[in-house]
């Protein structure tokens, strides 16, 4: 997908912006629905006089649910993005579009002030999306055949992951199914490996974790890969 660009998203759910002269009262004011793309919504909004009714102009998104009845999330209203209450008020994995058009919106409107407490539209997002690019060449490794039947449009299943992967629960869920995958072709690895986090007082879930958040925090594999290690990965079953 790209920048800007809204649509039918990793969910299977089709994703509008809307702006809105009256963010409390949507049909009082100039008010515009159907806009594909943040940038589009973002000229709309500026075009918009706040001194006109000087009722709290706004940009916010509709999320098609199954049954056709779109949801309204309010993102940008009074010239703020609060980030902090849209994380407190909706799950992450649940409505991942919400967060994505934060993100868009607040590269278009680099005078709003956003409120990110946690710094889930900067830093993390980086690092997350370290993450999904990781992730991704492993799942392709792994079972290349089941990665292109399932995931044939590969930018939004890494958008998918990039947004679960900013939650903890995202990440551990991913070193689950990543060790399950390694284990099976590899099983005395499994007990070997849980022997060693034992005794530092890890699971092989944090263990996972942490390998790949120290990945991401020095911009290399942690360790050398050395030629007797090379030589070891071209037996392993993985590739």
């Amino acid at each position: 997908m790209e920048k800007g660009e809204m649509g039918e998203n990793a969910t299977g759910r089709l994703t509008t912006y809307y702006v809105a002269e009256c963010m409390e009262f949507n049909r009082y004011g100039e008010y515009r629905e159907d806009i594909h793309s943040a940038e589009e919504a973002v000229k709309i909004y500026q075009s918009i006089p706040s001194e006109r009714l000087n009722a709290g102009k706004g940009i916010g998104l509709h999320v098609e649910e199954e049954d056709g009845i779109p949801l309204e999330f309010s993102l940008v209203y009074n010239g703020e993005l609060d980030v902090d209450l849209l994380r407190d008020i909706y799950d992450q994995n649940q409505y991942p579009e919400v967060f994505i058009a934060a993100r868009e919106l607040s590269a278009y409107l680099p005078e709003t002030k956003v409120i990110d407490t946690k710094g889930l539209l900067t830093e993390k997002t980086l690092e997350a999306t370290v993450f999904a690019d990781e992730m991704i060449k492993l799942e392709k490794n792994l079972d290349p055949d089941f990665y292109h039947t399932f995931y044939p449009k590969e930018a939004e299943h890494k958008e998918a992951i990039i947004w679960k992967a900013l939650c903890q629960d995202g990440k551990e869920e991913y070193s689950r199914w990543l060790g399950s995958k390694i284990f099976e072709q590899k099983p005395e690895l499994k007990e070997q490996a849980e022997k060693v986090c034992l005794e530092n007082g890890l699971t092989l879930e944090e263990a996972t974790v942490l390998f790949f958040e120290e990945t991401v925090r020095l911009g290399r594999l942690p360790f050398e890969l050395d030629e007797e290690l090379r030589e070891y990965m071209v037996e392993l079953p993985l590739r």
